[in-house]
């Protein structure tokens, strides 16, 4: 049976706009099989470059935000056709706080015009962020940090321990997952710990 015959397991880790890592467990330590992936996938409208990481088993696609619906039929038409896409793992605590707390702003950017300038300031100010530092930090990464450090620095280590402990362990949770890593620790596991 070639490359081609046979459609293999695979599962979206993680996915930011503008930036989708898959994990194909079976192609771990395949370079072969990979390659074959990145060719297939290489010709997706609004792909910017797709990577491979034989190590881990995945794949990672950058593609153009601008043309994230065009993209997103088309790479699942053609995951379609080489893979077998299964559920990715359970619910992520950061992402849907991350989303909740997006959609409620969302909501209030509905009704007042100063709200939406608010939520469209900071939705700009995230997606420049990330560009500059080719999705590696982003705005959750910097307001944690941020918080971690002014909780430091004005109350002190010894009384600040649970907050920049839980807020340190937040942003590099996160920060992990920006870099492909599966998550360390939940901050609410840490905070009750």
């Amino acid at each position: 049976m070639t490359v081609t015959e046979k459609r293999r397991k695979a599962q979206i880790e993680h996915k930011v706009r503008g930036r989708i890592r898959v994990k194909v467990p079976s192609a771990r330590l395949s370079p072969d099989l990979l390659e074959f992936y990145r060719k297939e996938f290489s010709t997706i409208p609004g792909l910017r470059s797709v990577k491979v990481s034989p190590e881990s088993g995945s794949i990672i696609f950058h593609y153009d935000p601008k043309l994230e619906s065009e993209f997103e039929q088309h790479f699942a038409s053609r995951a379609n056709q080489h893979l077998m896409m299964v559920e990715a793992r359970p619910g992520d605590e950061i992402a849907n706080i991350a989303d909740r707390i997006e959609a409620e702003a969302e909501l209030l950017a509905a009704h007042s015009s100063a709200a939406r300038a608010t939520v469209d300031f900071f939705k700009s100010l995230d997606r420049e962020l990330r560009l500059l530092t080719d999705n590696t930090i982003d705005l959750k990464v910097l307001v944690a940090a941020g918080l971690a450090a002014y909780a430091f620095i004005k109350v002190g280590v010894e009384a600040s321990t649970p907050i920049w402990v839980t807020l340190a362990l937040f942003a590099f949770n996160h920060f992990i997952e920006l870099q492909g890593g599966r998550p360390i620790a939940s901050a609410s596991a840490v905070a009750h710990a």
